[in-house]
C-alpha cells in the first residue's frame, strides 16, 4: 500500500482476516481501521469452519480483549489505539446504500462497500478496502473510485525449487561460483530469498545438460541410484528430485507441489511407509483438507468419525493397496478391498481431518498434510507448532486445486514455501509432469499450467 501524506482510513473486508487471522493489524501503520459490524458477523458464522475456523476465533478473541481493555463506546465511536500508531473501530452506522447507485443490493460485500464510500464522503479522508475478493477490487475502485488492495503481496512469484541455467560455455568449465552467482542473480530479478536447497538444470554451449543440488554453498550431483525402496524408483527427474529430498532426514519440512497425478502424495507416503518399517518413526499420520470439489457441498455424512471421513481418506487407502503391490508382491484383489487394507495397516498409519489437530503434539511421527492448497498459511504454520520430537512432515498441494474461496496467493501455502525456502530444515519441488496418464497431463495444461 503507497504511502499518504494524511491518515488513512482502512476498511477490511472478511476474507482478509480468514486468511491471516489478526495479522493486517500487525503488518498496518499509521491507519484508522474500520471493522464493519457485518464482517464480525461473518467471522462469528465462520468460528466453527474446518480450517478457517481458527483464523475467525483468533480475530474475534482480539477484540475482544480490545472491548475489555477500552470499552465498547470507544471501539465503536473515537477506536482502539494498537500498534504501528493505528486504530481499530467497529463500524456501526454508515450503511445507507444510495451512494453505491447501481451496485447496490442486499449482499453483505455491498455492505462493506457502502461503509467505505459514505465515509469518504463524510469525512472527506482517503479511504481503502483491503479485500481478497477480486470482484470486490473491481467495484470499489472502477465502481465508486476507492482504492482497494489484495492483503499481502498478491503477485508473489511462485518459488518452484527448480533454476534453470544456460551456460554460453563447455560443462567443464563452469565451476561453483558460476552457478551460485547465477542463482544469487535470478533471486534479485525475481525477488525473495536466497534457498538454502535448491535444484539446479545447466544446459552448457554444446547442450549438454546437469542436474545439481544445491545445499547451503555446496553443490552435488543428483544421485541417479535414489529409490524409496525395492521397486519404488523415479519415472522423472522432478521425482528424482523429491526422492533425494525425502531420503535426507537432515530435511524436517518437504514441500511437493504441482500437477495433478504427479504421484507427490503416493510419495510422500512411500517415505513414510519406508521409514516406519525401518522403526525410524511410530506412525504416519495424514491430514487431510476436507474441502469439496468446487465447493459443492454433500451435507452431513453418517456414521462415526471413520464413517465421516471415509471419502477423503479413500484416496490415502488407495496409494497404500498400490504400495503393498508393489513392495511385497500382493494379488491386485489381495489388496484392493478398502477395509483389509485398512486393518492390515491401521497400526502405523492414521488417516485424520487437519481440524482434529487442535491441542496435539506430534512425537516420532511421520506427518503429511495432502491437499495443502486449501489451507491458509496460519492453518499451515499452526500444523507445523504441533511438531514435536523425532518427526518430518510432507506437504503436498497443487494450488490450481484450491477450493478454499478465502485464500489467495498471499495467504496460501505459496508464501509460507517463501518464507522457508532460506531454511536449512526445508526443501521444495514443483511437478510439472503427470505420470497418471497422457489424458490427466492435457488437463493439468489446460488447468492454466
Amino acid at each position: 500500500m503507497p504511502a499518504h501524506s494524511k491518515r488513512i482510513i482502512t476498511v477490511i473486508d472478511t476474507n482478509v482476516f480468514i486468511g491471516a487471522a489478526d495479522a493486517p493489524f500487525h503488518k498496518m501503520h499509521d491507519r484508522d481501521i474500520v471493522i464493519p459490524m457485518v464482517v464480525l458477523q461473518e467471522l462469528e458464522k465462520h468460528r466453527g469452519d474446518t480450517g478457517s475456523g481458527w483464523a475467525c476465533r483468533t480475530v474475534l478473541h482480539y477484540i475482544e480483549n480490545l472491548r475489555t481493555e477500552y470499552g465498547g463506546r470507544v471501539l465503536s465511536e473515537k477506536g482502539a489505539p494498537i500498534d504501528n500508531n493505528c486504530t481499530v473501530r467497529i463500524e456501526t452506522d454508515h450503511t445507507d446504500m444510495t451512494a453505491l447507485g447501481e451496485l447496490a443490493d442486499d449482499r453483505n460485500d455491498s455492505k462493506i462497500l457502502a461503509i467505505a464510500i459514505n465515509l469518504k464522503n463524510e469525512l472527506k479522508q482517503d479511504v481503502e478496502i483491503i479485500s481478497n475478493d477480486l470482484p470486490m477490487r473491481v467495484k470499489a475502485d472502477v465502481g465508486l473510485g476507492l482504492k482497494a488492495y489484495e492483503y499481502g503481496n498478491g503477485a508473489i512469484k511462485p518459488y518452484t525449487g527448480m533454476f534453470n541455467m544456460t551456460a554460453y560455455k563447455p560443462m567443464n568449465d563452469i565451476d561453483d561460483d558460476d552457478i551460485l552467482d547465477y542463482i544469487a542473480s535470478t533471486v534479485k530479478e525475481n525477488g525473495g530469498t536466497i534457498p538454502y536447497r535448491a535444484c539446479i538444470h545447466i544446459t552448457d554451449s554444446e547442450s549438454v545438460e546437469r542436474y545439481l543440488l544445491k545445499t547451503g554453498d555446496k553443490l552435488s550431483d543428483l544421485d541417479d541410484d535414489v529409490n524409496l525402496g525395492r521397486s519404488l524408483r523415479p519415472k522423472n527427474i522432478e521425482q528424482q528430485i523429491a526422492m533425494s529430498y525425502l531420503n535426507d532426514n537432515n530435511i524436517q519440512v518437504v514441500t511437493l507441489g504441482g500437477v495433478a497425478g504427479a504421484g507427490k502424495s503416493f510419495l510422500a507416503l512411500a517415505e513414510g511407509m519406508r521409514e516406519v518399517n525401518a522403526k525410524h518413526f511410530d506412525k504416519i499420520i495424514v491430514f487431510r483438507s476436507m474441502y469439496e470439489l468446487g465447493q459443492q457441498k454433500m451435507g452431513f455424512l453418517p456414521g462415526d468419525i471413520d464413517d465421516k471421513i471415509a471419502p477423503w481418506s479413500q484416496a490415502v487407502w488407495d496409494n497404500v493397496s498400490k504400495l503393498d503391490r508393489m513392495l511385497h508382491g500382493s494379488r491386485k484383489n489381495d489388496s484392493a478391498d478398502y477395509e483389509s487394507v485398512k486393518k492390515r495397516h491401521e497400526s502405523d498409519i492414521e488417516v485424520s481431518p487437519i481440524s482434529y489437530l487442535r491441542g496435539r503434539t506430534l512425537d516420532d511421527a511421520f506427518i503429511i498434510v495432502d491437499d495443502a492448497q486449501s489451507l491458509d498459511r496460519t492453518t499451515l504454520l499452526d500444523i507445523l507448532a504441533r511438531l514435536g520430537k523425532n518427526t518430518r512432515i510432507v506437504l503436498t498441494f497443487d494450488i490450481m486445486q484450491n477450493d478454499n474461496p478465502y485464500i489467495s496467493d498471499s495467504t496460501s501455502i505459496l508464501q509460507l514455501v517463501n518464507d522457508l525456502r532460506d531454511n536449512r530444515m526445508f526443501a521444495h519441488i514443483d511437478f510439472t509432469k503427470s505420470e497418471r496418464s497422457e489424458l490427466a497431463q492435457l488437463a493439468s495444461n489446460l488447468l492454466g499450467r
